[in-house]
This record gives structure tokens, C-alpha cells and sequence, in this order.
């Protein structure tokens, strides 16, 4: 009975000892991986993190991605400006990023596109998947992380964890040449035309009933850390299709946030010249390229201004 109890014991470590080192040299290599990969999104979140040195940086959704062009805010700013914006993501992921690029150095300004629809998006915890290859790099994100479950901590134990769902973008992006978020500084554009009837009571562009407390929390975060390191930041509602919804109660709370630490809140939800020409959206909350062309114009003079106070 001894015996065979020992020699499960010991098929059991010599099984353990071997998960261990097949997680950690698989790990390794998928880190290696991700880190080389030239796939869109994982390159550009890559370059965010560890390379911009751009004075000016965007941070936000697909609004965010896809309202902004670098260029003519560097045009008329004079500085060099890159779109850290990731589509679907939105605080959790800005301050995990901001503060990495802290650690590296002190951008000029920086705009958030504070785009209500994310605010209230269902799936904004199980989205923080996205920082868990950037885990380890300090207290801050791994807080973020640990909004997922409290298990999270004990996953990110296994080195494979991080890019369990990332195999397949790691590996097509190996074969891609370029990167070409860096040709457009992170912008994104999007081409096509609103051509339907939006419905002002569809309930995918209302505002609900109740915010999340969690991402009012971390908006205070985001702005209270580039007001530490004195910084100033420009909060912005980017324009949607005047017939959806104006989520005043939501503004307002994250208006009152941001001046409380003295920053610009600037509301162009609804835009004369914009809002209500329908050939400037694909969508009641996107802007087309046509349109993020004029509202850069129309922001770059305003970050002009402010960056000459």
C-alpha cells in the first residue's frame, strides 16, 4: 500500500514538475511571439506601451480610434501626435496603458474620447482580458486585472495563460510585413455612408438607467494621475448622428469629475455642421472618414489654443 501510494506521488511531481516547464517554454515562445507579431491591434497596443514618445496622445474606443487623425493635429499643434484609441476598449484599458507610459515619460496632453456607449457597455469587465499580457509590468494594471474574479491572480501564474486567445492573431500577424498603424499615427478610418433610417427610441443608443460606479472609479483614476504628473488632459464627447440619444445624466457625472481637477471638458455630442449631415457617419455613433476629417480640423484648432495658455 506504501508503495503504490509513493508511486502515485511520484508520477505526480514527475507530471507536475513536467506542466511546469511545458507552460513556461511555451509561454516564453507566445511571448516572444506577441512582442514580434505585426497583427494591427497587438502591434499597436505593443507600440503604445513601450515605444510612443508622441507629445500629444488620444486615448478611447473605436470613437476614439476612429475620430482622431494625428496628422492634422499635428499639423496645426506643430507636435507630434499618436492614437492610442483601441475599439470596444475603454477605461479599463486607458488607464492600464497610461500607466506604463508614465513610467517612460510625460506626454504634453493628453485627449480622452469619452464615448458614453462603452461606458455602459455589459462586457467592459470580461474585455480586461486585454492587459493580461502586460500584467506583470506593474501594481496598477494587475489591480485592473483583479476586477475579472478573484482568481485571476492565481491564472496569471501560468505563463500561457496570458495569450490563451490570442493564438491566432499571433501567428497570422507573423506573416504581415508592416505595421500599418504607423503609417496613420493609430488612426483607423472608416470609409461608407449612413444610408438608413436610425430610430431616435432604438434602445441601442438610449442611456440607461444606472452608470457603472466601477468605470466612474477609474475615469477619476485616469484623470487624477495625469493631473500628479501635471499634465493636462482634454475630455472630449466626439459627435454622433443628432437623431441618438444625449446622455445627459452620464456627461454630466464625468464632466463633474474632470473639472473638479481643473481639465477641459469639451461636449461635441452634437456638433453644428456635423450632428445632423448623415454623409459624415457609417454609423449614428461613428464618423466616416469624410467627417473625422472635419471634426479633427475643428478639435486640432482647439488643442492649438490650449496648449498656447
Amino acid at each position: 500500500m506504501n508503495n503504490n501510494y509513493q508511486k502515485f506521488i511520484n508520477r505526480f511531481l514527475l507530471l507536475s514538475c513536467f506542466l511546469i516547464i511545458f507552460d513556461t517554454l511555451i509561454g516564453r515562445c507566445l511571448a516572444v511571439l506577441y512582442h514580434e507579431t505585426k497583427n494591427p491591434t497587438i502591434a499597436k497596443m505593443n507600440y503604445s506601451f513601450f515605444e510612443t514618445k508622441a507629445d500629444i496622445l488620444i486615448f478611447g474606443s473605436s470613437r476614439g480610434e476612429g475620430h482622431y487623425i494625428p496628422q492634422i493635429i499635428k499639423d496645426s499643434t506643430g507636435l507630434e501626435c499618436f492614437n492610442t484609441s483601441i475599439g470596444g476598449e475603454g477605461i479599463f484599458y486607458s488607464f492600464g496603458l497610461l500607466t506604463n507610459v508614465l513610467t517612460r515619460y510625460k506626454p504634453k496632453l493628453i485627449v480622452y474620447d469619452l464615448a458614453p456607449n462603452v461606458v455602459f457597455d455589459p462586457a467592459s469587465i470580461d474585455k480586461i482580458s486585454i492587459l493580461l499580457p502586460y500584467y506583470k509590468l506593474n501594481r496598477e494594471i494587475q489591480a485592473v486585472v483583479a476586477l475579472k474574479g478573484s482568481f485571476e491572480k492565481y491564472k496569471m501564474i501560468s505563463s500561457i495563460y496570458p495569450y490563451n486567445s490570442l493564438l491566432f492573431k499571433i501567428i497570422t500577424g507573423i506573416r504581415k510585413k508592416r505595421n500599418d498603424f504607423q503609417l496613420s499615427n493609430g488612426y483607423k478610418p472608416v470609409y461608407g455612408t449612413l444610408n438608413y433610417f436610425v430610430n431616435s427610441q432604438d434602445d441601442r443608443y438610449r442611456e440607461p438607467q444606472n452608470i457603472d460606479t466601477i468605470q466612474i472609479i477609474y475615469f477619476k483614476k485616469f484623470i487624477e494621475l495625469c493631473h500628479k504628473a501635471q499634465i493636462p488632459v482634454i475630455v472630449i464627447v466626439s459627435p454622433k448622428y443628432y437623431k441618438t440619444s444625449q446622455f445627459p445624466r452620464t456627461i454630466t457625472v464625468f464632466k463633474k469629475i474632470t473639472c473638479s481637477y481643473n481639465q477641459l471638458f469639451i461636449d461635441n455630442f452634437t456638433v453644428d455642421g456635423i450632428s445632423e449631415n448623415s454623409k459624415y457617419f457609417k454609423d449614428p455613433i461613428h464618423l466616416n472618414n469624410i467627417g473625422s476629417e472635419l471634426f479633427s480640423k475643428r478639435i486640432a484648432s482647439k488643442l492649438k489654443q490650449e496648449l498656447s495658455k
